[in-house]
């Protein structure tokens, strides 16, 4: 059997749907994926660059990327960037992260898919994916997420995904709504 590109990639995680390839990326990869997506495009051979996210979420991304400095290399996977890239013909949908290490048992997660790839169950099938791997950790218990009030898209992902409102959230800004997915319990 012909190794793949990714069997080249050993040091990073990936996780495989049917339609999807998950790959948590190393600190310099995250760098090349905000400063230079270009480079990041061509060294993961994808099929299109990850387009320029508005303000908010960019401003996320470099709060996600300064904070991934001070994370231990064994945590890394919960710092850094994950990318979702279709199987078939390798187009960047979108990216997720964790918004690091879990707090407790809890992991907060954060996602957007680009606007060209919006309302196809991409990120549906990314979270059910993301679910599955935690569960098979020791170190985490329940996924969190947030999501403004008026991002009924996000909402419905996150529903469809097994998660349950968490009012009490302690990470919840007054304009947003917090989520948890109890791993034990996830629907699938």
């Amino acid at each position: 059997m012909t190794p793949s590109f990714f069997d080249q990639l050993s040091e990073l995680e990936i996780i495989e749907t049917p339609r999807l390839i998950l790959t948590a990326h190393t600190l310099g990869d995250f760098a090349w994926f905000v400063y230079e997506p270009e480079h990041f495009a061509k060294r993961f051979r994808l099929a299109n660059v990850p387009a320029r996210q508005n303000e908010e979420t960019q401003n996320g991304i470099m709060r996600r990327y300064d904070a991934s400095y001070e994370t231990d290399e064994v945590l890394q996977v919960w710092s850094n960037i994950w990318s979702v890239v279709t199987r078939e013909d390798r187009f960047f949908v979108g990216s997720f992260c964790f918004k690091g290490p879990p707090r407790g048992k809890d992991a907060e997660i954060a996602y957007y898919i680009e606007e060209a790839f919006r309302n196809r169950g991409y990120m549906t099938e990314t979270l059910r994916a993301v679910v599955d791997w935690a569960r098979k950790r020791d170190d985490v218990a329940a996924i969190t997420a947030e999501t403004l009030l008026t991002n009924a898209a996000s909402r419905r992902v996150l529903v469809k995904t097994g998660f349950q409102p968490f009012p009490d959230a302690p990470f919840v800004e007054i304009d947003s709504c917090g989520w948890r997915v109890d791993l034990g319990r996830a629907p699938y």
